[in-house]
């Protein structure tokens, strides 16, 4: 079973951006059987926060998530706020349009394999409530 073990990249980016959870469908393939598990215990909500690149970091990537993705989550069929964070740790590698490893600066192109789910009850002052629109 994957390890619940916090991996950091070594990216020097760290501005945050919002990302939807279908975005990261292809990530999520690649834990199936324990991202369905998942799911079959919590409601999760359908948008939460990563790592974003910014644009003085690198043109290229400006604007791209990466993880750590953090998204909300509560137990199926509870009624209230969303009570628990779900991270999805992730190496993140950087290629150049060669295929070559390169500095995070110099990248055209990122691939990312999980290598960890980290599940954290929220403090009471973290509980997440969405608004009704």
């Amino acid at each position: 079973m994957l390890g619940l073990v916090m991996m950091m990249t070594d990216s020097k980016v760290s501005a945050g951006g919002t990302f939807f959870l279908d975005d990261l469908r292809g990530i999520l393939m690649q834990q199936k059987a324990l991202w369905r598990s998942l799911q079959s215990t919590f409601e999760i909500w359908p948008a939460g926060s990563a790592t974003r690149i910014g644009w003085a970091d690198n043109h290229n990537l400006a604007g791209t998530r990466h993880g750590p993705y953090s998204l909300m989550a509560k137990p199926k069929g509870a009624r209230g706020p969303f009570v628990y964070e779900i991270e999805i740790e992730t190496r993140t590698k950087f290629f150049d349009s060669s295929g070559k490893v390169v500095d995070p600066s110099e990248a055209t192109t990122i691939k990312e394999e999980i290598t960890a789910f980290k599940i954290r009850p929220l403090d009471r002052t973290e509980y997440f409530t969405p608004t009704k629109e």
